[in-house]
């Protein structure tokens, strides 16, 4: 797995939670938003940042770029990780054990 440097394979693709499909539950990380989808349509983005370790949430950070593979929101943070060949990642919120995959689409 890789877990730094992630940045520049996550921004402005649309990752989704089914290979085939851009109707699943769906990721789209912009600069400063992640972008959350369903069956097609946006339900929703908050603001993120990566970073290298768990930390409180900076408004300062929003858009930062860092080598880490923390996803910080206002609301959780995650942990991803990449599989070597950057077309699928896999993340989890930090409280949690359960990793769901994504997988490139465009």
């Amino acid at each position: 797995m890789i877990t730094s440097n992630i940045q520049t394979n996550l921004l402005n693709k649309n990752w989704s939670s089914d290979p085939n499909s851009n109707k699943a539950v769906m990721f789209v990380f912009k600069q400063t938003k992640l972008h959350v989808y369903s069956n097609g349509n946006e339900i929703g983005y908050e603001d993120y940042y990566l970073t290298d370790k768990d930390s409180t949430f900076k408004d300062s950070d929003i858009g930062s770029v860092s080598s880490g593979n923390y996803i910080k929101t206002r609301r959780l943070t995650y942990i991803i990780e990449f599989y070597s060949d950057f077309k699928k990642f896999r993340i989890r919120a930090k409280n949690s054990s359960k990793w769901q995959d994504y997988y490139l689409l465009n």
